[in-house]
């Protein structure tokens, strides 16, 4: 199986739009196909918090095992602000990989 590959470049993972969007790709509620622009629209259309209900099944083989961060080698530094969101995302899973409820 081909690992999916997902590019927060550009993005600020601070926002708690991308937060939401970030758990639930964790915790594999997201299905294969689905793009971020519909993820984003359907954020600004029906408000924050509002894509927990509309994805609401989880797919074990879509939980995220591995994540990789690319950056730019001139820049030297680390993406932290990206690295305290995703920790800030798994920390709303329980140990079973659902979410936690709110």
């Amino acid at each position: 199986m081909l690992p999916t590959l997902i590019d927060f470049a550009g993005n600020s993972i601070c926002q708690k739009e991308y937060l939401e969007i970030l758990e639930l790709i964790l915790g594999g509620y997201i299905p294969t196909g689905t793009s971020s622009k519909f993820l984003e629209e359907y954020q600004r259309e029906f408000g924050v918090g509002k894509l927990s209900r509309k994805f609401n099944a989880s797919d074990p083989a879509m939980k995220v095992t591995k994540i990789v961060f690319v950056i730019d080698a001139q820049s030297c530094s680390l993406p932290k602000a990206l690295i305290e969101g995703i920790q800030r995302a798994i920390q709303q899973h329980t140990a079973d990989g659902q979410l936690k409820p709110l």
